[in-house]
Order: C-alpha cells, then sequence, then structure tokens
C-alpha cells in the first residue's frame, strides 16, 4: 500500500498514541529465534514468566562504597561480573549463575549495609492493536493542528535527533532512510570504538537487545513508531510524519518478539544521553516500580532531556494502577493517552486525571512498517511519538529553552476537551499549531526579555554538587544543608558576545573572594566554610543591554532578593549561610 503525499498536504494523519502493556498481563514465553527474530538471543533478552529477565538483577551501591566492598556484594549472589552503568552513578547490572533464585538474591543484597538498592531487571513490552492495513486516512495530524504548524516550517529540523527506543527501525524503508541518524564518530566498518563510547561501529545507533550495532527492526513496532515521529514528508512518497526533516536514532531494546529488560532501556537511555539527544520517545512499558529505571531517567535531566511515555492500553487509570515508565513523577516525562477520530479516549487506553497528562490519536495510525510497506495500529504507543514530534519541533525552534519549557508549552497549550474531564491532568489534547503559536510568541536573541541560557553549579554540604538551569532554585530550603561554593556557567556569549558574566562570594572565616570568570567555582568543597553571601555582574561593551537578577535563600531568612548588577546578596559574620540561589540574565 502507497500513500501519496503531495504538495505538503497529507490527509488524515493521525497524532502519536504509545501503546504500553504490562508484561505480566500478556506474558511472552521464551522460544527459539523464529523467521522474524535474530537467532543466539542472550539470556537478557529472554522473557520470562515471572516478569523479570533471568540470572541477572539491578544494584546500587552507596555512594562511597569501595570496590573490595562491591566484590564481595556481589560474591555473595553471583560471579565478580557486573556491567556499570554510567547515567546512574553507582549503579551494576549484576550477572547471577545461570538458574539463580532472583528473588533470593534480591534479598540477599538488599540486606547488605553497602547497598542502596536491590531489584529484578523486570521486562516491558511493547503493544499495538491492529486495525484495517489498507485503511488509507491519517486523520490524527490535521485533527491535531499539524498543517497550520506546518505553515511556520517547523517541521524541518535536519539536524535535531530523537532517540527511537523501541524494536529498532527498518532503516532502508523509502520514507525514512533519508532521516535515519549516522554517528558523526563512528568510522563504518573499521571495527573500531572510534567515538569511544563502548561500542564499535555503532553507525546508525545499537541493538541491546541482541549485543550487536544492527538496530533493525524485526517486529515492526518500531518502525511504525519512527514514521509517526519522522517519515520524510513531501516527498510523494507514502506517508508524512510530525517532523519531515529529523534525525531518528534507532536504539533497539526490544526483541523481535516485542519484549526487553528493563537493563536494555537503561542502556538505550544511556546512550542517547551521552550522545546529546534531547528528546526520545518511549512506547513500552509493564513490570513492577524500578527505583533503577526511575534514577536514569530522572539523571537524563541534567541535559535538558524530554521523555515522551505511552500511558498504556488496558483501559486503566495509572493513579490507582501505575504503569511504568509513564507513571514515573518526574517533571520531565510526558504520559501520553489515545484518543479515536471523533475526540474521544480510546477505550482501551489508560487514563489518569493525576499521572497521565494529555491525550493525541491513537486509533488506526497509518505509518511505516516493515518490508518497505504501511499499517494501520492502534495504541498509545502511536499516541506517544506525536508528542515526541510536538517536543522535537519545539526544542529545535527555541534551543535555549529548559526541558520544563517544553513540557509546559505543549501542556499549556492543548484543546481542551470535556470528553477528558477526569481523565487527563490538562483535560485536554495535543495541538500542534497551538504549541508553535506559543513559541513564536517567545522573545528570541536580541529582543527584549530574551533570557540566555545559564547552568548554575552549587556545592551543598553533605550532598555535593547540584545543578540547575537559569531561573531555577539550586541547593535546598530549609534542611540546614549550607552552600559551600557556586559557579554560573552561562551561554550569553552565545547570543550577546560583548557580555561576560563575573561574580563574587562571601565564605565563613575567610571573607570576600575576588571577581571570578564565569565557570569558575567561587568556594571550597568539604573545608565546613559555608557561602554566606554572593554577588554577579555583568561586564563586556553590550553589557548595559542585558541584567542579571539573582535570588539567595538565607538560613533563618528565607528567600531574598530580587538583586541586581553586583548588588550583595546575604549577610556577613552572622551565621546566616545561603542555602539555595536563583540567577537569570535577561535582555532589556
Amino acid at each position: 500500500m502507497k500513500i501519496i503525499d503531495r504538495n505538503a498536504i497529507v490527509h488524515g494523519l493521525g497524532v502519536l498514541a504509545l501503546a504500553l502493556s504490562a508484561l505480566l498481563l500478556s506474558p511472552v514465553p521464551a522460544t527459539g529465534a523464529g523467521p522474524d527474530q535474530k537467532a543466539g538471543v542472550p539470556q537478557s533478552a529472554v522473557v520470562a514468566p515471572d516478569g523479570f529477565a533471568p540470572d541477572q538483577v539491578l544494584v546500587r551501591f552507596k555512594p562511597g562504597t569501595a570496590a573490595q566492598d562491591r566484590k564481595v556484594a556481589r560474591m555473595q549472589v553471583a560471579t565478580e561480573e557486573s556491567i556499570p552503568f554510567e547515567i546512574v552513578r553507582d549503579l551494576e547490572l549484576v550477572k547471577l549463575h545461570r538458574g539463580s533464585d532472583v528473588r533470593h538474591a534480591v534479598e540477599t543484597l538488599s540486606r547488605n549495609p553497602n547497598v542502596k538498592y536491590a531489584e529484578p531487571d523486570f521486562l516491558v513490552s511493547a503493544e499495538a492493536i491492529p486495525n484495517d492495513p489498507y485503511y488509507s486516512t491519517q486523520w490524527g495530524l490535521i485533527q491535531s493542528g499539524a498543517e497550520l504548524a506546518w505553515d511556520t516550517g517547523a517541521q524541518n529540523a535536519p539536524g535535531f535527533v530523537v532517540a527511537i527506543i523501541d524494536s529498532g527501525i527498518e532503516m532502508t524503508h523509502p520514507d525514512l532512510q533519508g532521516n535515519i541518524w549516522t554517528n558523526p564518530g563512528e568510522i563504518p566498518g573499521d571495527k573500531i570504538d572510534n567515538d569511544k563510547n563502548g561500542y564499535v561501529d555503532d553507525v546508525h545507533g545499537w541493538d541491546f537487545a541482541y549485543g550487536d550495532n544492527d538496530p533493525t527492526d524485526g517486529n515492526g513496532h518500531g518502525t511504525h513508531v519512527a514514521g509517526i515521529v519522522g517519515a520524510a514528508g513531501n516527498n510523494v512518497t507514502g506517508t508524512a510524519g510530525v517532523m519531515w526533516s529529523v534525525k531518528l536514532m534507532p536504539l533497539k531494546s526490544l526483541n523481535d518478539s516485542g519484549s526487553g529488560s528493563t537493563s536494555n532501556a537503561i542502556k538505550a537511555l544511556q546512550y542517547a544521553i551521552k550522545k546529546g539527544v534531547l528528546v526520545s520517545n518511549n512506547s513500552w512499558g509493564g513490570g513492577s516500580f524500578s527505583q533503577a529505571l526511575r534514577d536514569a531517567i530522572n539523571a537524563s535531566r541534567k541535559i535538558g532531556h524530554v521523555f515522551v511515555a505511552a500511558a498504556g492500553n488496558t483501559g486503566a487509570n495509572n493513579d490507582t494502577a501505575p504503569l511504568y515508565p509513564a507513571s514515573y513523577t518526574l517533571d520531565n516525562i510526558i504520559s501520553v493517552a489515545a484518543m479515536d477520530p471523533n475526540d474521544a479516549k480510546a477505550s482501551f487506553s489508560n487514563f489518569g486525571p493525576k499521572s497521565v497528562d494529555l491525550g493525541a490519536p491513537g486509533v488506526s495510525i497509518l505509518s511505516t512498517y516493515r518490508n518497505d510497506g504501511y499499517a494501520n495500529l492502534s495504541g498509545t504507543s502511536m499516541a506517544s511519538p506525536h508528542v515526541a514530534g510536538a517536543a522535537a519541533m519545539l526544542y529545535n525552534m527555541r534551543p535555549w529553552w529548559k526541558y520544563s519549557t517544553v513540557r509546559n508549552t505543549i501542556l499549556d497549550s492543548v484543546f481542551i476537551n470535556e470528553l477528558l474531564y477526569n481523565k487527563v491532568a490538562t483535560s485536554g489534547q495535543l495541538s500542534f499549531r497551538r504549541a508553535i503559536d506559543a513559541a513564536l510568541a517567545t522573545p528570541t536573541p536580541g529582543e527584549p526579555g530574551f533570557k540566555p541560557p545559564l547552568k548554575v553549579l552549587a556545592a551543598v554540604q553533605s550532598i555535593g554538587d547540584m545543578v540547575g538551569r537559569e531561573e531555577d532554585w539550586v541547593g535546598t530550603k530549609g534542611y540546614s544543608l549550607r552552600l559551600e561554593g557556586f559557579s554560573v556557567n552561562s551561554q550569553v556569549p552565545a547570543y550577546a558576545p560583548e557580555v561576560q558574566l563575573e561574580y563574587m562570594c562571601t565564605l565563613q572565616g575567610l571573607g570576600d573572594s575576588t571577581w571570578k570568570s564565569e565557570g569558575t567555582f567561587c568556594g571550597t568543597r568539604g573545608q565546613s566554610r559555608r557561602l554566606e553571601g554572593l554577588a554577579i555582574r555583568l561586564k563586556g561593551p553590550a553589557a548595559l543591554d542585558y541584567t542579571v537578577i539573582y535570588y539567595c535563600t538565607l538560613e533563618g531568612y528565607g528567600d531574598r532578593g530580587p538583586y541586581k548588577d553586583g548588588e550583595f546578596c546575604g549577610t556577613r559574620g552572622q551565621s546566616r549561610r545561603v542555602e539555595a540561589i536563583n540567577v537569570v540574565v535577561v535582555h532589556k
């Protein structure tokens, strides 16, 4: 079936509705490689009826645990073999002896005083509900205002990368091949890890399900999802995606049966984060609450990552019966329910007035499929990639935005729909055009009100470094955990080359520091010299065009400010230490 895309008009394109289903509700038996599966499935890819991968567990050690103590803990239940994660400090995938009792291993490790937590490597799965494969209309994009958004050119982002964490992508599909991500740091076929990220010849992502460099889709689910995000548009071929020109990063965490382990999902997310990818689509879910997966998604906020997830396909209320990862309470997750062509919640779609954010088209969605084909599928798996596409549009248009701004803009610009009252948190469904209009209404570099991005680091007593962005409170409040120092890295020079930022700090017992250039740490670490105050100012020929505004929270006094352009925020010699800071630079 071929659907012709002419003159930038795609009739009836459906919005993303990701379909997640709990594996425990529909377990897939472990089998040998079938005609659509890779041979030699590793143990981590086998689906066990228990709902977790056999012979391995996820363990996070407490900070500062010595290598020997970690080794002793592993040997209580396993060999010494383990795979550390970078995205979450002290997290490891520990391999057990074949046939080991996973539950017993978790209980044993949990009792170890050096272990923060231990848990099974829960299994997750993709689920899409097939419909008429010859249904040739795509209703969702038009109904969600995509054509109006396309009028602005927002669909063209040839350098923006979206990670598709799924069953892989058919990378040779005529509607996808031009939009497949290529690793700029890798030389194809030389059998060398050129970019030193731990993966050899990862030219187009990685296959975590089978442990190789070929993330080709053997299931069809990932290809369908990828086409919703980024099938080439206006190319007289097949369908159009939300984004006509974008880079799709294939990260195969699900095997060819559509299931996979939590650890593979974490590895895939870690890969994307190390490559600086700001948006991922996650049309999968199931299993129990995983602290390790939650920690990984939480850690992705450091680079501003938006994690879009399908709400699930069991018709359940996620407020009372959470489905993960969509139900983790993290502010960089967008949880998506599925809508039908009548603007009603799809009967199969999960919902949640607190835990599910919005609706998006997810019934009879036509998109790319295996063997150069196209298929109509239904599910929240199809709804989610529409929202991922919207997030990519916004981030590409406003690269200086924070992840929270991207997320809030999508949620604040929904079409309010009375059929979604008490079903999703926004009571609305995705609107591409309203989101794009909201972005276009914000100031750009050089315009009054523009706020260039900042990275604010605060060293917190007993905790260590905490990092935030402009207008974020960085530190703690009311916990008697004072700051020991701070630094600010700005991208002001990128938008205003003749402006530089500098700051000073007052430390307990040491007095005022000298003025520091941006990026330089002002303070001490681990010396019980708490921060009593600070001042920040701008310099340079264009400094008068901007102002720096900042606040500080003082122990026992609360929030103080706003202060501007070199004014002192804090006290000297009064034992009123700084607990948190908030900084922003604004074009006048």
